[in-house]
């Protein structure tokens, strides 16, 4: 009888010591010897870092832009901005604070708008949100608010940038001026309302975007911020 129990002792003893074997080979995180032939991690992590942004960038744009330029060489544009005037009952905005020499250019972005467009007015909560966003996750933007705006509409406009708006405002100089400056961004001349053209630090234009924006959206800009 004493024979027996301990075989079968012994017998328990080795079924748990393979089983506990076998929960720490199938746990997460366990590691097993690699094959010979797996590279070394050394290698991943030599792989450049600007070819896969690169590309998620250029996947970003065909989300989120209805045109896109290269930041160089053929096809580049560089962005000019359109001629202004002086905005509605305001006085001239005090110039901005120096920047540091060493601070790097954000992108610019440029909303065309005008305050009888309904889905215009409707996105600035949310340029608001996104430049406060995007800054926070290190792909900072300046927003430039380019009223296309009559002067039949300077009473709306005055009143709209009295209640505030989330970036400065610029007045579009007459409408002659419209048609040249939407030529320049590669769009034609009556194109719908809302119009965004992202220019990079370079001052090169790289999307346009012809509607409005949506919340769905961030991550494609956010790419192409980060990555052009």
């Amino acid at each position: 009888m004493r024979s027996e129990g301990v075989t079968v002792a012994l017998s328990v003893a080795l079924v748990m010591a393979f089983v506990g074997i076998a929960c720490k080979a199938d746990a997460p995180g366990a590691s097993s010897p690699a094959p010979a032939s797996t590279p070394a991690a050394g290698r991943f992590a030599a792989v450049p870092k600007k070819v896969v942004k690169g590309k998620a960038a250029a996947e970003a744009a065909k989300r989120f832009c209805e045109k896109s330029y290269p930041a160089k060489g053929k096809g580049r544009r560089v962005y000019t901005p359109a001629p202004g005037r002086p905005l509605p009952g305001a006085v001239p905005a005090p110039a901005p604070a120096p920047t540091a020499p060493t601070a790097p250019r954000p992108w610019t972005w440029v909303n065309v708008w005008a305050t009888w467009c309904a889905p215009c007015m409707e996105e600035m909560a949310l340029l608001g949100r996104w430049r406060q966003g995007m800054a926070s996750a290190a792909a900072p933007f300046d927003l430039e608010l380019l009223s296309v705006d009559t002067v039949d509409a300077q009473a709306a406009l005055a009143q709209t940038i009295a209640k505030g708006l989330p970036g400065p405002v610029r007045w579009l100089r007459s409408s002659d001026d419209l048609a040249p400056f939407m030529s320049s961004l590669g769009v034609a001349a009556e194109a719908a309302l809302p119009v965004h053209a992202l220019v990079d630090p370079s001052g090169a234009l790289r999307c346009v975007r012809v509607g409005a924006i949506h919340d769905r959206d961030y991550g494609a800009v956010k790419a192409l911020l980060t990555g052009g």
